[in-house]
């Protein structure tokens, strides 16, 4: 087996980074649906109103998905986080395991 190295600092970093991803995602889907409803509403008026109801239904389906791809971003973060502490965990308990028979790594 192969000796495996893992960078704790590096993949919360990572998690960090894919958090911040989740985050923007998340703000642009709102400011999006938020700016096209504001456009929209005085170029139809009362008369384009269908058309306004059937694009503001399409942009909350767009809020929705963007939603979702947010979430996966932030499962990511969290699963990076994760893996990081349990790394960590693991290195302090083999130390603490090899301190405990005198070998000091």
């Amino acid at each position: 087996m192969s000796n495996v190295v893992a960078d704790a600092a590096g993949i919360s970093a990572y998690g960090s980074t894919e958090a911040a991803v989740a985050a923007q995602i998340a703000s642009a889907g709102g400011i999006n649906v938020a700016a096209v409803a504001g456009i929209l509403t005085p170029v139809f008026g009362a008369l384009g109103t269908e058309h306004l109801i059937a694009t503001l239904i399409a942009m909350s389906t767009n809020l929705f998905e963007t939603g979702q791809v947010s979430a996966v971003h932030a499962g990511q973060a969290a699963a990076a986080y994760g893996s990081a502490a349990a790394y960590t965990a693991t290195d302090l308990g083999d130390a603490a395991e090899f301190g405990a028979i005198g070998l000091n790594l």
